[in-house]
């Protein structure tokens, strides 16, 4: 059976939400294994056949040390969890420092705010997570997919939660269907 590996940052628990539920779509058809990425390991095994990363959206990108510092500042201490320093930025960022070149299928996702939804247009961390995929060699097989959150703390907006498990059923059959790429 095919395995896929869900790589995702979270730090008001949206995006872990998302991941999980791309999760139970992908487990129709493959084993899957979900790390947050402070977790995740330092190189992408031979054994994956399909790598999914997802991310927050911060100031139309990707979440930096600074921009997730700047959004613990924004809660209320009872609330706030510390992160550690490793975002997706940086994990993809040690990847190709350590030339760890993809040797096959990725899609990614994020989150971003519903309103106003010209601002999104603007960028988004899904997009730019697929860019740095690429980049390492990994071919997409899905554009990238947002998922919208109400406030900057969450909660998703309403049938995201669904959308991400069609989401994944949607990899799944996609990669089902395909050959496997090679880069």
């Amino acid at each position: 059976m095919k395995q896929a590996l869900i790589i995702y940052e979270s730090m008001y628990g949206d995006n872990e939400k998302v991941a999980y539920a791309i999760a139970q779509g992908l487990a129709t058809q493959m084993r899957v294994d979900v790390m947050e990425v402070s977790s995740a390991p330092p190189r992408v095994d031979t054994s994956i056949d399909l790598l999914v990363v997802g991310g927050p959206t911060h100031m139309t990108r990707m979440s930096s040390e600074k921009s997730r510092s700047r959004a613990g500042n924004e809660v209320d201490e009872e609330e706030w969890e510390p992160l550690s320093e490793t975002g997706v930025r940086e994990w993809l960022t040690r990847l190709r420092a350590r030339g760890e070149m993809g040797r096959g299928a990725a899609a990614a996702f994020g989150t971003n705010l519903n309103e106003p939804r010209w601002v999104s247009k603007l960028g988004q961390a899904s997009h730019a997570i697929a860019r740095r995929l690429k980049r390492l060699g990994f071919q997409m097989i899905e554009p990238p997919e947002t998922f919208f959150v109400e406030e900057v703390q969450g909660p998703l907006s309403e049938g995201e939660v669904e959308r991400a498990h069609r989401f994944g059923v949607q990899l799944a059959r996609h990669f089902a269907e395909a050959p496997r790429p090679h880069a």
